[in-house]
């Protein structure tokens, strides 16, 4: 079992990280192999919107996310972590979804995969950021699965009632992974809505385009047995 960090704040031993760390110290004593990766360190550049992920098997810009991507996809959780800038996740974490959702999203690739999310503020919006951080798990045919969510108001530097809480998050993920929990009521309004209205629109994008700028796509979710015949189209899968 292997859960990845994800850290965006630029402070790497600030309130955000040291909340993180517990998370996955948590994660460990569960039984998982943890791995951290600091996104201050890692080249990303920002999305151009070519859509050459959607075609091809890897992104065009030439950066250290396709290796990131790859390193996640191999992991059975992932944990986010942020700080609150303006009520969202700071702009360092905004960019890495960019980056990393055109591939997921349109695969389902994180379908399998457990996600929670990490915010801290010195005033308000940590828990809105931390949820909004959980949109990694966003697939058009299945979504993943979020154990759950942790914002913070730490004010000035005030983390340390906190960290049992983040520890207990990373912990729970282990839990999660080891009995594949599966939450069926969790985010029901939009599951249905990816059900009966996005997957068949989407479907019948990907099947137009299968040999084109969808190809990519294409042939993942009919490998992995996620592409059916689109009740919106005459064109069979």
């Amino acid at each position: 079992m292997k859960i990845i960090g994800v850290q965006s704040s630029p402070h790497r031993h600030g309130s955000t990280a040291q909340l993180l760390q517990e998370a996955l110290k948590g994660a460990r004593d569960g039984g998982a192999e943890t791995e951290l990766i600091y996104l201050p360190d890692q080249n990303i550049q920002f999305c151009v919107g070519c859509q050459q992920c959607l075609a091809s098997d890897g992104c065009a810009i030439n950066d250290d996310i396709n290796a990131l991507r790859d390193k996640i996809l191999q992991a059975d959780g992932v944990i986010l972590a942020s700080p609150t800038y303006e009520a969202d996740m700071n702009a360092m974490m905004k960019n890495f979804l960019d980056r990393i959702l055109p591939y997921t999203c349109y695969r389902s690739a994180f379908r399998s995969k457990y996600v929670a999310a990490i915010s801290t503020a010195g005033g308000f919006g940590a828990k809105t950021a931390a949820k909004r951080m959980t949109i990694i798990r966003m697939g058009f045919h299945k979504q993943g699965i979020v154990s759950g969510t942790l914002g913070a108001i730490v004010g000035f530097g005030d983390v340390q009632s906190y960290l049992n809480k983040a520890y207990h998050l990373g912990n729970k993920m282990t839990l999660d992974i080891k009995k594949q929990k599966k939450y069926p009521l969790q985010m029901l309004s939009e599951k249905i809505m990816f059900n009966l209205f996005l997957r068949r629109i989407m479907s019948k994008n990907i099947i137009e385009h299968r040999e084109g700028k969808r190809k990519s796509v294409y042939q993942y979710l009919k490998r992995e047995g996620l592409l059916r015949k689109d009740p919106m189209s005459s064109t069979s899968a």
